[in-house]
C-alpha cells in the first residue's frame, strides 16, 4: 500500500497484530544511488521483459475470452 502513494500522500495499513490500523504519510521519495537499469544484469532484464510480455498476452486472451463467450 505504501509504495502506491506519492510524496505527501497518506494511507492506512492494517497493524501487524490485526487489531488496529497504522496511519502513514510519505514524507520523501527518492531514487537510491545506482538504482538505474544499468545495475540490473542482462539476463534479469530479458527475463523481466519476457515475463511482462507473457502477462500482457494472458490478459489479452482472458479479456477476449470473456468478451466473446
Amino acid at each position: 500500500a505504501m509504495f502506491g502513494v506519492g510524496e505527501g500522500g497518506t494511507g492506512l495499513i492494517p497493524s501487524p497484530t490485526g487489531d488496529g490500523q497504522i496511519l502513514f504519510k510519505v514524507a520523501e521519495v527518492f531514487e537510491p544511488a545506482g538504482a538505474d537499469g544499468s545495475t540490473v544484469p542482462d539476463e534479469a532484464q530479458k527475463s523481466f521483459g519476457a515475463g511482462m510480455s507473457d502477462d500482457l498476452l494472458d490478459q489479452l486472451v482472458a479479456q477476449l475470452q470473456s468478451q466473446y463467450d
